[in-house]
């Protein structure tokens, strides 16, 4: 818990992120639950790619090692020209 947390919050292990209601299986985010699935497997395999994608998602936002060779807004340089192309 941070200093400025007013609120413990709330961790989820990968195990109790999935429940089962009425025979359907489901899985929670921190945004909001997501399913229903038919089995266990299906939900488990969900909430792994799920997992696998919010990482690559906060990675790529994250990443700001990539070099331009302009500033936007610079001109072009006088070499620089543009050709209309034929569809």
């Amino acid at each position: 818990m941070r200093k400025s947390d007013e609120q413990p919050k709330q961790f989820f292990r990968a195990a109790a992120r999935l429940y089962c209601l009425n025979g359907e299986w489901y899985f929670q985010t921190r945004e909001e639950d997501r399913g229903p699935y038919t089995c266990r497997e299906a939900a488990e395999t969900a909430l792994e790619r799920y997992s696998s994608e919010m990482s690559d998602l906060h990675g790529m936002q994250s990443f700001d090692g990539i070099e331009y060779d302009f500033k936007p807004d610079q001109e072009p340089d006088s070499e620089f020209t543009t050709a209309l192309l034929d569809d």
